[in-house]
C-alpha cells in the first residue's frame, strides 16, 4: 500500500505523466527546488547586517590575539608584528562602517547592496593583510629563534 505524500511535496513536483526518466532521476540526485518567491525580500540586508557584524567580531578577536601572541610567545618579533593589529583594526572599523552605511540606505530607502560590497571587499582585504603580516612574523620569529639555538650549541 502506498504512503500519502504530504500536499507540500505534491505541490513541489510535477506530475508523474510529465517527468521523463532523465529528469526524475536528476532531480532525485539534486537539490529541492529554491522557493525564491516564498523568501523574504527583507533577507538580503538581513544576512549582510550579520555577515558585517561577524566581521567586526572576527577581526576584534585577531587583533586581540595578535596583541596577546606580541605580549606572550613573540616578544621578540620585529616591530612589523603591530601591523597586523593595525589591519584587523581597518576591517572592524570598516565592516562597522558598511553596517552604519546598510542601516542609514535603509532609513533613507536608497538601494545600498552594490555599495555595501566595497566595504566587504575592504573588510576581507585587510583581514588578509592582517593574517599575512601576523603569520610572516611568527615564520621570522621562528627562523631567529631556530638560527640562535643553532649558535648557542656550537662549542
Amino acid at each position: 500500500m502506498a504512503q500519502p505524500v504530504p500536499v507540500s511535496a505534491q505541490a513541489d513536483q510535477p506530475p508523474p505523466e510529465q517527468a521523463s526518466p532523465q529528469k526524475a532521476a536528476v532531480r532525485k540526485a539534486s537539490f529541492p527546488d529554491e522557493r525564491i518567491a516564498q523568501v523574504s525580500p527583507d533577507l538580503a540586508y538581513e544576512l549582510q547586517a550579520r555577515i558585517f557584524d561577524q566581521t567586526v567580531t572576527g577581526a576584534l578577536a585577531g587583533a586581540g590575539l595578535s596583541v596577546t601572541l606580541i605580549g606572550s610567545v613573540l616578544n621578540d618579533a620585529p616591530p612589523t608584528i603591530w601591523g597586523s593589529v593595525v589591519c584587523f583594526a581597518a576591517a572592524a572599523y570598516v565592516a562597522g562602517a558598511g553596517n552604519t552605511a546598510l542601516v542609514e540606505g535603509l532609513f533613507s530607502g536608497q538601494p545600498v547592496l552594490k555599495r555595501l560590497k566595497i566595504y566587504q571587499v575592504l573588510a576581507g582585504m585587510f583581514m588578509g593583510m592582517a593574517i599575512g603580516v601576523l603569520s610572516y612574523s611568527v615564520f621570522v620569529t621562528g627562523q631567529q629563534r631556530t638560527a640562535d639555538a643553532q649558535v648557542a650549541t656550537q662549542p
